[in-house]
């Protein structure tokens, strides 16, 4: 009876918001103000054994509206949201899915897979989110053949996988496929299956049954001429499907993407911005983006990249979202380690009260010209690190392990340049694909690099290579310099750690410390937990436990590491065993980080 005093007497104001994908919703009061009678009418409902006035409260999705009437202050979670999660999809059963796609098709898919079609197919619009290197394309044909009736189907790719989905469609799905490369070609179309280019996407007229955008975080950004045109192409579709194992690094990127797929649950990002007031209504960027005020700016008065409501968030979209991980789909795949190398230490660090100063007047650190001139200024100590720590450390290794292949990464030309005269010096054989690298010849470099031992180096721009390819031949994979977010960098690690590997992968970003890159890599770590919390509903870690720090110029860990590492070949009973101890440890490793931030939250 104390304790049902307290909370009369201390119960504020209540702020709803959904937490369980059970079906449950959370009801969280603030000190605030809410009459005796009205918590006493709602005693009867919400179960307050246990639970401390500042606590939450467990409430069934189907007594939302009795129990919301009780109570006298309110923010209600919008009723497009309630819609959302109610609604009944059609049920196919796996049997419906042999049926639709062939026994051939369905028996070559795993397990995972045929579950993802018969989830694609029973939604009609949906996201397929698994996580890289996990098959997202062969589940996405197995759904255009299973609905013959949606023709003409358009696939949306990036230029450079182009070929791979028409050599996808022609061998699994039909041989009524083309390669649309203008828009004449495209007004054309009337039947089967088309491939066309982002580059084509804002130029062309809303002609398909069914549409298919790969790598549908091109999309993400709301004013890009892609994502209107996204938006528009397929709110005249009766099946769309967004492919993409990064959908967002914040929650704002995710409303164009949402909106291709349910068009009405969010219709508007935000108001106009000069009538704009937080918490005025029912709108995306109110409700997930944590808009701040922004002083000193023109044209812009708020910030819409911050993140706000990720348990809901991470329920609205597990209603429109197919999301697999590795480590729970695909036992028999190896393990990935992940590692942070400082090749070397510069003597005067940056300064990082002017970053935190761009910070505060650009918002955006990465894209600020300040920041790329503070970069630009430590290019030659990088430059000529990562050229000593190939030749010093990887490239030795490489001469004791004859089967051992490289991939490394880098953004600018004068970086891959100085990769390559390192590799060259040594007399390895090895490949380069950039953005100069003709498309028609970058599946031989693929091959070459994939079936002959003469070909023990990949040089790969990051922009240019990190999706869309299957670089599986390789066992270790070396970042010379560092993406600006973990989607790019994780899309590009699963060039290697993917379906096909059958030993384990080690990764390795390659720092310069004092520079540029110790921002770049807290960046990191910040956006994963950010798309961990909205799309996976956990803590996420891009470095931390996942990432073990080395000094380049430790004795402990230089050249014999690599040698320990990758340089022995295992029995794949060995590998078996010892993949098994690690998902174990990693299971429990991850329960306990779970239970203490749901605690904290």
């Amino acid at each position: 009876m104390e304790r049902e005093f307290r909370l009369r007497k201390t119960l504020g104001r209540i702020r709803c918001y959904l937490f369980d994908v059970r079906g449950n919703e959370i009801v969280q009061p603030t000190p605030r103000h809410v009459c005796g009678s009205d918590l006493g009418r709602m005693d009867a409902t919400v179960s307050l054994d246990g639970v401390d006035w500042h606590g939450v409260y467990s409430i069934e999705l189907s007594e939302y509206e009795s129990v919301s009437s009780c109570i006298a202050k309110l923010r209600p979670i919008p009723s497009p949201i309630l819609e959302h999660l109610r609604q009944e999809t059609v049920e196919v059963t796996l049997d419906d899915v042999r049926d639709r796609v062939g026994n051939r098709l369905f028996e070559y898919m795993y397990p995972y897979q045929r579950e993802g079609v018969r989830r694609g197919i029973s939604m009609r619009k949906c996201m397929l989110a698994d996580e890289m290197g996990l098959g997202k394309t062969i589940q996405a044909a197995a759904m255009i053949r299973a609905q013959p009736d949606l023709r003409p189907a358009i696939i949306v790719c990036p230029k450079s996988v182009v070929h791979n989905w028409y050599d996808q469609i022609t061998s699994y799905v039909s041989g009524d496929a083309q390669i649309v490369n203008s828009t004449a070609h495209y007004a054309e179309v009337t039947s089967g299956i088309r491939i066309i280019s982002y580059g084509l996407l804002d130029r062309v007229r809303p002609l398909a049954r069914m549409y298919v955008f790969d790598e549908s975080h091109y999309i993400k950004s709301p004013d890009s001429k892609r994502g209107k045109a996204a938006r528009f192409l397929s709110s005249a579709a009766e099946s769309v499907v967004l492919i993409t194992g990064t959908p967002m690094n914040r929650p704002i990127e995710l409303w164009s993407q949402i909106a291709c797929i349910k068009p009405g649950l969010f219709p508007k990002k935000f108001p106009h911005q000069k009538h704009y007031r937080p918490g005025s209504g029912y709108f995306y960027c109110d409700r997930y983006c944590n808009p701040k005020r922004l002083f000193h700016t023109r044209g812009r008065p708020y910030d819409f990249r911050g993140a706000s409501r990720l348990q809901e968030l991470y329920l609205v979209m597990s209603r429109m979202m197919i999301r697999r991980r590795k480590r729970g789909v695909l036992a028999e795949l190896p393990t990935k380690s992940r590692q942070r190398v400082i090749v070397q230490k510069r003597a005067t660090p940056i300064d990082m009260s002017v970053l935190d100063d761009i910070k505060k007047r650009r918002g955006d650190l990465a894209a600020s010209a300040e920041f790329m001139e503070m970069t630009r200024e430590t290019k030659d100590d990088k430059l000529t690190s990562i050229a000593a720590y190939l030749e010093e450390t990887v490239l030795p290794a490489m001469e004791d392990d004859d089967e051992l292949k490289v991939i490394i990464f880098a953004h600018h030309r004068d970086m891959l340049d100085k990769i390559q005269e390192a590799v060259v010096k040594s007399s390895t054989g090895y490949m380069r694909i950039d953005g100069s690298t003709k498309s028609d010849t970058r599946g031989e470099h693929i091959r070459r690099f994939q079936e002959s031992s003469d070909c023990r180096v990949a040089i790969l721009s990051i922009s240019a290579t990190s999706t869309g390819i299957t670089l599986t031949a390789a066992t270790l994979v070396l970042f010379a310099e560092l993406p600006f977010s973990p989607d790019v960098a994780e899309q590009a690690e699963a060039r290697a750690h993917r379906i096909g590997q059958d030993l384990p992968v080690t990764v390795r970003y390659l720092c310069l410390a004092n520079s540029t890159d110790d921002v770049l890599w807290r960046m990191i770590q910040s956006k994963a937990r950010t798309f961990g919390a909205a799309i996976d509903n956990e803590r996420r870690h891009f470095g931390a436990k996942t990432v073990k720090e080395k000094d380049a110029n430790d004795d402990d860990d230089g050249d014999d590491d690599i040698r320990t590492v990758l340089g022995k070949r295992r029995t794949s009973d060995d590998a078996e065993n010892d993949h098994s101890k690690r998902r174990k440890i990693n299971a429990a490793e991850e329960d306990e980080e779970m239970l203490a931030y749901l605690s904290s939250v």
